[in-house]
């Protein structure tokens, strides 16, 4: 395989191993179609916290609570089997400039949900023409809830100066909300932290306020539709597509201390289908990736 044309979410450095381990498995199934381009998606919680820890250190704060939230299917095409993992840190401190933080894993199911819709609708599957890295950029994701919003502004300003995180991109969403009423301020960025294997690995922090939270979470009387439930319906109408591409996800929970490891992982391989009468489709292609978990 031509390391040059596979598109990730990782960098060179772990692509190596990724695609490694990808011609082993394949070798023993046969599962890859050759004919179609390779995306390889690396999925790691752990990753998350490091972010987290790392982030929260580098704006003074050291001593917090995590709790793991529960995470149920709440959208059809979701698999409990394969749920995203979903934590809430509290005793942030901040001076109440951080009302919450929640923190996010998206789903195999929900990552290639996007993936395909994105590519279905506009074509898009790079960041830019000139680079491998993926468009999508919120595998890892981070909401900050604070009260007013300044506080969101004025926090986002304090992460944005971190040196280790390299702003790719900003919808801001609060100076120009959607037609759904949605507001939040969204900046992704590439994590770049002296750990080879995470440089350059995407992630997307939300700002939002507490009184527009509740909005976009629940809706309001004017405007259902704005609620996140059916908000993300919606996106489930829209026209989906892997184009020519062949789609494998890789999911392990080494530590960051056992990647060295990671070429000894056995990994159980399956072909993931998203619903055809929940998922709209846009050709003749199932909508379908291969997802590897480690055992």
């Amino acid at each position: 395989m031509d390391k040059k044309e596979i598109i990730s979410n990782v960098n060179r450095f772990a692509l190596d191993e990724l695609l490694s381990v990808i011609e082993r498995e394949d070798s023993k199934l046969d599962f890859l179609d050759k004919s179609k381009e390779l995306i390889i998606i690396e999925r790691n919680p752990n990753y998350l916290h490091y972010f987290v820890n790392s982030l929260l250190s580098q704006i003074g704060i050291n001593d917090y609570f995590v709790k793991k939230i529960n995470n149920v299917p709440s959208l059809p095409h979701h698999h409990v089997d394969r749920m995203g993992e979903k934590y809430n840190l509290d005793n942030l401190g901040m001076n109440g400039l951080m009302k919450e933080f929640l923190a996010r894993v998206k789903s195999p199911d929900s990552a290639f949900e996007k993936l395909t819709r994105y590519y279905g609708e506009e074509e898009k599957i790079r960041f830019d023409s000139n680079n491998s890295q993926l468009f999508v950029g919120d595998f890892y994701g981070l909401k900050i809830v604070s009260e007013a919003e300044e506080d969101c502004r004025n926090l986002s300003d304090k992460i944005s100066n971190i040196k280790t995180m390299d702003l790719m991109k900003i919808h801001d969403h609060m100076a120009n909300p959607p037609s759904s009423g949605y507001r939040a301020l969204h900046h992704t960025y590439a994590w770049n932290n002296g750990v080879p294997r995470l440089n350059g690995i995407a992630f997307e922090v939300h700002y939002v306020t507490e009184h527009d939270r509740v909005n976009n979470e629940q809706g309001t009387n004017k405007n259902l539709g704005r609620s996140h439930r059916n908000y993300n319906l919606s996106k489930l109408k829209r026209k989906h597509s892997r184009g020519n591409y062949e789609v494998v996800i890789v999911e392990h929970d080494l530590q960051i201390s056992e990647l060295d490891n990671f070429g000894e992982l056995e990994f159980d391989c399956q072909r993931i289908y998203l619903p055809p009468d929940i998922v709209k489709k846009d050709d003749n292609e199932p909508l379908c990736y291969h997802f590897l978990k480690s055992k």
